[in-house]
């Protein structure tokens, strides 16, 4: 779903601050500016997920090369 094209947007922001960590899955799953517009909302986040980025697959970093 475009959870981004809905008045949830807000509390699904507010939902990912409250995981930390444990949303690193999820945030995945979003479009790249999605997910960038969430890690520029919560900086504090940024480095946490950066890590997490770091252990996936080659694969799956390359979607955020130049992103980060």
């Amino acid at each position: 779903r475009s959870i981004w094209e809905t008045r949830l947007w807000d509390g699904f922001i507010r939902c990912i601050k409250t995981l930390g960590p444990a949303s690193h899955a999820v945030l995945l799953q979003l479009p790249v500016e999605r997910l960038l517009e969430i890690l520029n909302a919560l900086p504090d986040m940024k480095p946490a997920f950066q890590t997490y980025l770091s252990q996936q697959s080659a694969t799956v970093q390359s979607r955020y090369i130049g992103h980060f």
